[in-house]
C-alpha cells in the first residue's frame, strides 16, 4: 500500500521526518517496506526561458539556444522539434543529475559548446499525470509565467514523500489511506479528522431509471447503486491526479478517477457502469450460467464457470463481480449517465474466481481479504459527493440498497489482570481504556471486577477475543516497555512418550521397506472430498471449517488421509518423478458431535501410504502391512474384502486384528485418480495408528529350531470365484491343528479349464511335530480333515 504523506496529512496532521515516522509506525505494528521522495534522483533542473534561437551551422536539425535561467544565461545546443524562442522549458545545468544517474557535463556538439541540456518530460521521468505535455515528442513546454530558476520538482508538485506499507492479511482496514491515518493518529497521539460526507441530490428517484436484484445473496450480502446523470467526462482535478499517481494508479478520467480515489481513500472498491450499455435497464447479481462468456475491460475473453459471481444486465454478464468490469461498461468521452456500484462480496468466491480467470486487481485483492459491510454505503456516498463537487454530473435522488440484516458490532470482555499476565507489562487499567478508545474500540471499565467492556468497530474484523484486545493495548502502549528478564526454568531430562517411540518405529520400518516420508497440511479444500466421490451423509463429509482460512483451498480439516496423498502423487507426477512410494504420519479430524461446529474434534493419528510403480501391486502393499504387524507383535492379522468408496470395488480390503478394524488398503478407484489428475494404478492404505498401537505387543517369545523334519503337501481346490481366500486360510489353520506348522497361498487361477464363475486356489502346507518324525498316516489324517472342512464350509472341490 503506497501512502502519499500529503494525502495522509489531510486526515492527521504531523510534522515528523519520514525516518522517524516510519520507526514509530513499525513499533506500533505497521510494517513499513520503505519510502521514496518524489523526484528522487533528479537534481539541478530549473525553469529556463529560450530568449534566442539560431540554426546550427553544421546540422540541419540542431539549434543553438540562448537560455535565461534567472541567475545566468546559458548557451545550449538542442535538437528538439518543438523548441521556439520564448518557450519556457526545463533546463539541466552542468552538474545536474537526471533519473538513471545521468549526469550533465559541459560538452561540444559539432564544434559548438553546450552548457547544459533542455529536457523532455520523459527524460525527467514525468507523465501526463504529473504535468501536461510531459509525454509529447520534444521538450516539455511549461506554462507562461512559470518563474525562471524555479526547481522543476516544485513546478510539477514533486515535493511529496510516499511511504510503502505492507498489507497484513488480518488488517484489510489498513489497505486505505484512512486506515493508515487511524493507525498514524493513535501512534503519534494526534487527532484524526475524517471527511464529512454529504450528497446533493436532485428531486428524482433512481428507481425510476433502473432496477436491481441479487439472486445469490450468499455471495453478495450487500449490493448498492447510485446514479449520476448528465455526466461531463474529462480530466480529474490536478490534486486528485497527483494523489493517484503518487499511489501508483494512472489517472484516466474524472469518473474513473473518483472510483479509484475512493477505493484508495476508504478501502472500498467501486465500479462505474455506462448506462447506455445496461440492458433493461436492470442489474442482476447472480452466478454465471453454463456456457456464458465475457470480454473484460482488458480486452480478454473468458469462459465462465457456474460458481463465479457475475454482474449482469438484461442481456447477460456485464462484469465479473469484485474483479473487473466488462468491455462495454467502460466510461468514455461520450458517456452521459453512469451507475456507481458499491458492494460486499464473498472473499472466498472472489479469490477463487480471480485464480480461475487469471485476473488480479486492486479491487479483488481487497475483497479477498474482507471488507467492512458498513463501509459500502459510506464509500458510495463519498464518490457521489466528489463527482458533484467537481461538477462532473448530477446525482439522482435515492440509492438502491439490497441487503439482509447487517451484523451487530462485537462485544469482548477483557479482564485487565489477564491482559497484564499475557503481555508481561503492568499497564494501568485507565491507560488500557484510553488506548482502546483512541483505536475506536468503544471501551468502559467495570471497576469492581477490573474488566474492560469493549465494543469492536465493524472495520476491525480481526478482533474477536480477549487476546486480540491485549495485543492492541500492548502495541500502542509500546513493545519497548516489556521488561527485559533472564530466562528462568528448571532443567529436566527430555524423553519420548510411548506414542512417539512407536511412531519412530513405524518410520524405521517403512523407510527400511524403501518408502519415503512426506508431509502435507492437515487443512484441505472441500473440493478434494468431492473428488473422492464421497456420497452425501458419509462421515468423511463432516468437515470442520477453519474460521480464518488462508483461502478456500485450505479451509477445512481433513477427515481422511486419501486426498492429501493423492494430491502429493499428482504433484510428483506433474514434476515427472519416477516411482512413488510415500507415507505420511499425521492426523485426521473427526467431529465428535452431530453438529461439527460444536465441541473439539477427535484428532486421530493416522498413517497413510501410497505406492505407484511398475513392480508394486495390491499384494506389495499387503506385504508391507504384514511386515509392520510382525515388527509390532500383532498376531492373527486378517484381511476382509471391504473398504471405502474411493477404492476399487474389487481390489480393496480392511485390516483387522483381535476383531477390531485397524485400517484399510486397496487400489484407488480409476474415477478418483482421474479427478485428481493422477495416471496409473495407485495403491493406497490408511491405518488408524491409535488402534494399531493398542493392538501391538512388546512381548516376544522364542522357539527352538525344529529337531524333526516336516512333510510338505500341496492343496488345490475349486471354489466360487467370489469366495475370499482369507477365511479359507483361517479354516485350514484350524483344521490342521496341531500338526500344521506353515501355510502359504501360492496360486489363484481362473480360465478356460474351469467352469464359469469358479476359480482354483492352491496352498502349500507344511506339517511337523516337535516330538517325533511324522508318518504318512498322521499327515493324511490331518490333510483329509482340512479338505473336509473346506468342502463343508465353502463347497470346495479338490482339483486333480
Amino acid at each position: 500500500m503506497l501512502v502519499p504523506m500529503k494525502w495522509l496529512n489531510k486526515y492527521v496532521k504531523m510534522d515528523l521526518p519520514v525516518a522517524d515516522y516510519a520507526a514509530r509506525m513499525i513499533m506500533s505494528g505497521s510494517e513499513v517496506e520503505g519510502w521514496t521522495e518524489q523526484g528522487e534522483g533528479l537534481t539541478g533542473v530549473v525553469v529556463g526561458l529560450v530568449e534566442q534561437m539560431e540554426d546550427h551551422p553544421d546540422s540541419d536539425h540542431l539549434h543553438i539556444l540562448q537560455v535565461n535561467t534567472g541567475d545566468e544565461k546559458l548557451q545550449i545546443v538542442c535538437g528538439a522539434p518543438n523548441v521556439f524562442a520564448g518557450a519556457r522549458v526545463p533546463v539541466a545545468k552542468i552538474g545536474a543529475v537526471l533519473p538513471g544517474d545521468f549526469k550533465i557535463k559541459r560538452s561540444k556538439i559539432r564544434g559548438v559548446e553546450s552548457f547544459g541540456m533542455c529536457c523532455s518530460g520523459q527524460e525527467l521521468g514525468m507523465t501526463e499525470a504529473d504535468i501536461a505535455g510531459a509525454e509529447v515528442d520534444g521538450l516539455l513546454i511549461l506554462p507562461e509565467g512559470t518563474p525562471l530558476g524555479e526547481d522543476i520538482r516544485k513546478v510539477v508538485g514533486w515535493d511529496d514523500v510516499v511511504v510503502e506499507f505492507k498489507s497484513l492479511a488480518n488488517r484489510p482496514d489498513c489497505m486505505s489511506v484512512i486506515g493508515m491515518a487511524r493507525e498514524t493518529a493513535v501512534t503519534l497521539g494526534e487527532t484524526l479528522k475524517l471527511p464529512e460526507i454529504s450528497v446533493q441530490e436532485n428531486g428524482e428517484d433512481i428507481h425510476d431509471y433502473v432496477t436491481a436484484s441479487v439472486e445469490d445473496a450468499d455471495l453478495c450480502p450487500r449490493y448498492m447503486l447510485r446514479m449520476v446523470k448528465n455526466v461531463k467526462v474529462g480530466p480529474s482535478p490536478d490534486w486528485m491526479q497527483k494523489a493517484l499517481s503518487a499511489s501508483g494508479v494512472r489517472p484516466i478520467n474524472n469518473i474513473v478517477d473518483v472510483t479509484n480515489y475512493v477505493m484508495l481513500e476508504m478501502g472500498q472498491p467501486l465500479h462505474a457502469y455506462d448506462m447506455a450499455y445496461v440492458a433493461g435497464p436492470k442489474i442482476i447479481v447472480r452466478r454465471a450460467k453454463a456456457g456464458e462468456t465475457i470480454r473484460t475491460l482488458d480486452g480478454k475473453d473468458h469462459a465462465l464457470k457456474e460458481n463465479m459471481l457475475m454482474i449482469c444486465d438484461g442481456d447477460g454478464p456485464t462484469g465479473v463481480a469484485g474483479i473487473m468490469g466488462g468491455e462495454h461498461s467502460e466510461i468514455v468521452d461520450g458517456t452521459q449517465n453512469v451507475l456507481l456500484e458499491a458492494a460486499y462480496f464473498s472473499g472466498f468466491n472472489i479469490r477463487h474466481t480471480a485464480r480461475e480467470l487469471g485476473i488480479r486487481t486492486e479491487a479483488s485483492t481487497r475483497f479477498e481479504k474482507g471488507l467492512d459491510i458498513y463501509n459500502t454505503e459510506k464509500a458510495l456516498d463519498r464518490a457521489a459527493q466528489l463527482i458533484a463537487q467537481m461538477g462532473a454530473g448530477e446525482i439522482v435522488g435515492g440509492k438502491i440498497d439490497l441487503r439482509g440484516e447487517l451484523p451487530a458490532a462485537k462485544t469482548v470482555l477483557a479482564p485487565c489482570a489477564r491482559i497484564r499476565a499475557l503481555t508481561g507489562v503492568d499497564i494501568p487499567s485507565g491507560e488500557m481504556v484510553r488506548i482502546l478508545n483512541e483505536l475506536e474500540i468503544a471501551t468502559t471499565l467495570d471497576e469492581r471486577s477490573d474488566t474492560l467492556h469493549c465494543t469492536v468497530p465493524t472495520h476491525r474484523g480481526d478482533i474477536n477475543h480477549m487476546a486480540d484486545i491485549a495485543e492492541e493495548v500492548l502495541r500502542i502502549y509500546g513493545y519497548d516497555k516489556i521488561p527485559a528478564t533472564l530466562m528462568d526454568g528448571a532443567l529436566m531430562r527430555g524423553g519420548l512418550t510411548r506414542e512417539q517411540q512407536l511412531g519412530d518405529k513405524v518410520r524405521d520400518v517403512l523407510v527400511g521397506l524403501n518408502l519415503y516420508e512426506a508431509m502435507s497440511y492437515s487443512f484441505i479444500s472441500p473440493d478434494w472430498i468431492e473428488k473422492l466421490g464421497v456420497p452425501q451423509g458419509h462421515a468423511a463429509r463432516h468437515l470442520l471449517r477453519i474460521s480464518n482460512p488462508l483461502g478456500e483451498d485450505m479451509s477445512v480439516m481433513r477427515t481422511t488421509m486419501a486426498p492429501s496423498l493423492l494430491n502429493l502423487v499428482s504433484l510428483n507426477q506433474r514434476q515427472r518423478a519416477g516411482e512413488i512410494r510415500m507415507f505420511e504420519m499425521g492426523k485426521v479430524y473427526l467431529p465428535t458431535q452431530e453438529n461439527p461446529l460444536e465441541g473439539q474434534p477427535d484428532e486421530r493419528p493416522t498413517l497413510g501410504m501410497v505406492l505407484l510403480s511398475a513392480q508394486d501391486d495390491f499384494f506389495t502393499l499387503k506385504g508391507i502391512i504384514e511386515q509392520m504387524a510382525q515388527d509390532f507383535g500383532i498376531e492373527e492379522l486378517s484381511f476382509n474384502a471391504q473398504g471405502e468408496c474411493w477404492y476399487h470395488p474389487g481390489r480393496k480390503a480392511t485390516v483387522s486384528a483381535g476383531g477390531k478394524v485397524l485400517g484399510q488398503l486397496g487400489q484407488v478407484h480409476p474415477d478418483v485418480c482421474e479427478a485428481f489428475g493422477v495416471k496409473g494404478e495407485v495403491l493406497l492404505a490408511e491405518i488408524d495408528l491409535q488402534s494399531w498401537y493398542a493392538a501391538s505387543s512388546e512381548a516376544r517369545s522364542f522357539e527352538a529350531l525344529p529337531r524333526f523334519p516336516g512333510v510338505s503337501r500341496d492343496l488345490a481346490v475349486v471354489v466360487d470365484s467370489i469366495q475370499p481366500v482369507g477365511p479359507m486360510m483361517e479354516s485350514i489353520r484350524k483344521g490342521g491343528k496341531p500338526l500344521l506348522a506353515e501355510l502359504q497361498l501360492f496360486d489363484v487361477y481362473q480360465g478356460a479349464q474351469l467352469p464359469e464363475g469358479k476359480k482354483s486356489v492352491a496352498f502349500s502346507l507344511l506339517f511337523r511335530s516337535s516330538e517325533r518324525t511324522l508318518v504318512d498316516e498322521e499327515v493324511n489324517k490331518a490333510f483329509k480333515k482340512i479338505v473336509s472342512r473346506l468342502e463343508h464350509e465353502y463347497g470346495a472341490e479338490l482339483r486333480a
